[in-house]
């Protein structure tokens, strides 16, 4: 992936599976990466306008809307023109905005990861519930 800005395991460097599919594991090398993209304006507006065709393909293709979805901020960054010009502008407050981007996307995953858990928990003290009451049932018959 040529995503190599933002690492998205939580700084655990292990980026071999599961969403874990991208370049770096830690800030020094995003910082690198970001220097080197910026270093080159040629490289930052390719860097953009490829990312923004993507983001494009990924929209008209329906099997992407729960990714959409988890990624909504950065997504939203990149289709900003604003943010775009700030690339020409300030290439490196454009990749701080970009990492503050997809930190409110994982924080709003990790939110909803805690309330995936917290259902699962209440939908299994329904079912332990219901299963007590079975067994009590059953044995005062």
């Amino acid at each position: 992936s040529a995503r190599g800005v933002e690492n998205h395991s939580g700084g655990s460097g292990n980026n071999h599976g599961g969403d874990n599919h991208h370049v770096t594991s830690n800030s020094g090398i995003r910082q690198t990466v970001a220097s080197i993209i910026c270093g080159n304006s040629t490289l930052a507006q390719l860097y953009v306008t490829q990312f923004q065709a993507l983001i494009t393909q990924v929209i008209n293709n329906g099997s992407f809307t729960a990714w959409l979805q988890q990624h909504a901020v950065e997504v939203a960054y990149f289709q900003s023109t604003t943010n775009t010009d700030l690339l020409a502008s300030n290439c490196a407050g454009y990749f701080t905005g970009l990492d503050a981007a997809r930190a409110l996307d994982r924080a709003a995953q990790n939110q909803q990861q805690q309330f995936s858990r917290i259902i699962d928990r209440l939908s299994d003290g329904i079912l332990r519930n219901l299963l007590g009451r079975v067994r009590n049932n059953s044995h005062g018959k």
